[in-house]
């Protein structure tokens, strides 16, 4: 049978989460909480797995419903999940037009605004919501991502108060950072109670490089891109000389493509990574001077020229101020604004 995400680098990482997930709630049946520990860049995967799963296509047996709920305070929270469950429950005119069963969203709605300190409140309407819709084989999960945290303390105290409350059939899924562990010490209190569900294995950067090199490996863009992912991993590694091999090669690349302003582009990156090796400083003034000799030689015919030429200057600019030579920073931050004058763009040479 045809796999259609076979070649989705995506699909694949969501498809890999709800296998852990699957695996850990399997082996722990009776949790209450489950923490997923994440690194902060799989943040995006862990989105989609809760787009996914709190939609009808899920793959997972558990009903959820994900809420960003912002944590300001423990006597408080409670009654923001409520407002902001209301609020979806609103704006989700499908739901809201297949929903057959009354869970209560009337009495909710009016005792919600006048009841700040609401734990009991948001226990009955997970206990409602779950009679209505969850069953023993069906767990309902309130997942909670809050935009702010405004006290991780705080937070945990919550965590502490409500979970324990939780009705039969109701779950809590939260999220802690690699690294950070800020909910560590709430989910060892409630021991067999928490499970935690590492995920810091996803390879969402070797993902990300991989669908933006993919592609024919003969196309200058597709070359120039793998060029620019191996130049930021260099970097990373400090490491100077695999930064010019790279940055050559995308130079040459980028000649042999013909485009002018991608040739001049390849300086001012190439130029950009080494900015961060003081040392370099005579190599990057060369690579932006034969840059902006490139792109000047373009703006007639290259529409693609001018923003590069605008960002060679700033470039330029910002070279000499690292080195506190403010009088040329100044120079090529005038020459930068008067371009952008003069090719009617006022955002850019106000900026």
């Amino acid at each position: 049978m045809l796999d259609i995400n076979a070649h989705n680098p995506v699909a694949r990482a969501i498809e890999k989460m709800q296998q852990k997930w699957a695996q850990a709630t399997a082996a722990n049946p009776n949790y209450t909480v489950a923490r997923w520990l994440i690194d902060p860049d799989e943040a995006v995967l862990l989105n989609g797995f809760c787009k996914i799963e709190s939609s009808p296509h899920g793959q997972v047996p558990e009903l959820f419903v994900v809420l960003f709920s912002p944590f300001q305070h423990y006597l408080t929270y409670s009654q923001q999940i409520i407002l902001d469950w209301l609020t979806m429950w609103e704006q989700d005119k499908t739901t809201t037009a297949q929903a057959t069963t009354n869970w209560g969203y009337e009495y909710f709605k009016q005792k919600a605004p006048t009841q700040q300190q609401a734990d009991d409140l948001l226990v009955e309407l997970l206990q409602k919501f779950y009679t209505a819709y969850a069953s023993p084989e069906r767990p309902l999960v309130l997942g909670l991502i809050p935009q702010t945290v405004s006290d991780f303390k705080n937070y945990t105290e919550w965590i502490l108060q409500i979970a324990p409350q939780l009705p039969p059939g109701v779950k809590l899924m939260l999220v802690d950072h690699v690294g950070k562990d800020y909910l560590h010490k709430p989910c060892e209190k409630l021991k067999d109670k928490a499970i935690t569900i590492p995920c810091g294995d996803l390879n969402v950067q070797q993902m990300v490089k991989n669908m933006a090199t993919a592609g024919n490996p003969n196309n200058p863009d597709v070359q120039f891109r793998k060029c620019l992912f191996e130049m930021g991993e260099a970097l990373g590694a400090k490491n100077l000389k695999q930064l010019n091999h790279w940055g050559n090669k995308a130079l040459q690349i980028t000649q042999r493509s013909g485009i002018k302003s991608l040739h001049a582009t390849a300086h001012v990156v190439y130029a950009g990574f080494l900015m961060h090796f003081k040392a370099e400083r005579p190599q990057i003034k060369n690579l932006l001077n034969k840059g902006i000799t490139i792109a000047q030689s373009a703006l007639k015919t290259d529409p693609a020229a001018l923003p590069v030429l605008i960002q060679l200057y700033g470039y330029q600019a910002a070279n000499y101020s690292m080195q506190a030579e403010k009088g040329y920073a100044a120079h090529w931050f005038s020459k930068q604004a008067h371009l952008a004058i003069e090719h009617n763009i006022p955002m850019q040479a106000l900026m």
